[in-house]
């Protein structure tokens, strides 16, 4: 565990990189919160048994820091993808009116 207090909450390629390293040596990670890679500063909890599950999910502890996203960014990606389609929905409905 790294005596550095501050809690990490954006993932750099260099973090990655030192954190990769750590649990490739000890099987942690140098902190429980894992932030999301959408960037919404949301932290997840993972330790032991979760991670290591985890981690075997996304194959490998690097992909896993590299694509994981929260519950809160997975519920905006599909907000915004419903938004989208919504949004085309209503303009070919005011197309095909407007060509009436």
């Amino acid at each position: 565990m790294s005596t550095n207090t501050e809690i990490v909450t954006v993932l750099t390629p260099e973090i990655i990189d030192a954190w990769v390293l750590s649990y490739e040596s000890t099987r942690k990670l140098p902190q429980q919160k894992v932030p999301c890679s959408s960037g919404n500063g949301t932290l997840t909890t993972m330790f032991g048994d979760n991670l290591h599950k985890r981690v075997l999910k996304f194959g490998g502890i690097r992909n896993l820091l590299e694509t994981f996203v929260c519950r809160e960014g997975r519920a905006k990606a599909k907000a915004e993808a419903l938004l989208a389609k919504l949004e085309a929905k209503t303009t070919a409905v005011v197309e095909a009116e407007a060509a009436e």
